[in-house]
């Protein structure tokens, strides 16, 4: 009797767990009815009863198409009628005892930041972009002809201000380096060299 009340507090203690996971999960049986979800299907999904099929509550012709597919768990994005302006990430895991796995995750925010990070990147390399071809070209045009050292001196101040500029975005990138890799930047305190 111990034994058997210890197994169900571990059942119940592990049941609470994936109940209470972000991402929706949804056991399927071989007709592709819901046999059991989380509260996280629940809620995303829409799943208020069991023993459906899941194109009850997930209406997409897109999603009845892997569903009917041999699945290898490859994940694929979609936006739902009853989530607009959402994408959630769906993964069909099939089981191996004829029932399948559904996994949901709302990747909105993901795919948002990760837009704002190609366009950061594409937006950084243009703005390094031109502080190098002025110093190049600066270089090139002292390298190739004569000039007194009035012009000379007002060439190397205009590559020095763009090596400025450059050196300030490389240490802005270090700085969203740090940042996005949990680290906090140095505090900004004078001190005496």
């Amino acid at each position: 009797v111990r034994e058997r009340d210890h197994v169900q507090a571990e059942l119940e203690s592990m049941r609470l767990a994936v109940d209470n996971l972000p991402d929706a999960l949804v056991v399927l049986d071989r007709y592709n009815h819901v046999q059991w979800r989380n509260r996280s299907a629940a809620q995303m999904l829409q799943i208020s009863s069991m023993q459906l099929p899941i194109h009850h509550f997930v209406r997409q012709p897109s999603f009845l198409e892997r569903l009917e597919a041999v699945s290898d768990g490859t994940p694929f994005p979609l936006e739902l009628p009853s989530h607009p302006g959402r994408l959630i990430e769906f993964r069909l895991l099939p089981t191996g005892d004829a029932r399948t796995l559904l996994i949901a995750r709302d990747v909105t925010e993901q795919r948002r930041v990760d837009a704002m990070r190609a366009d950061f990147v594409a937006n950084v390399s243009h703005e390094i972009r031109t502080p190098l071809t002025v110093i190049r070209g600066y270089v090139e045009t002292m390298q190739d002809l004569p000039a007194d050292d009035t012009t000379r001196e007002g060439y190397l101040r205009t590559i020095h201000a763009q090596a400025n500029t450059m050196q300030q975005l490389v240490e802005d990138l270090l700085v969203l380096a740090a940042l996005e890799h949990g680290g906090a930047p140095p505090p900004d305190e004078p001190f005496d060299m």
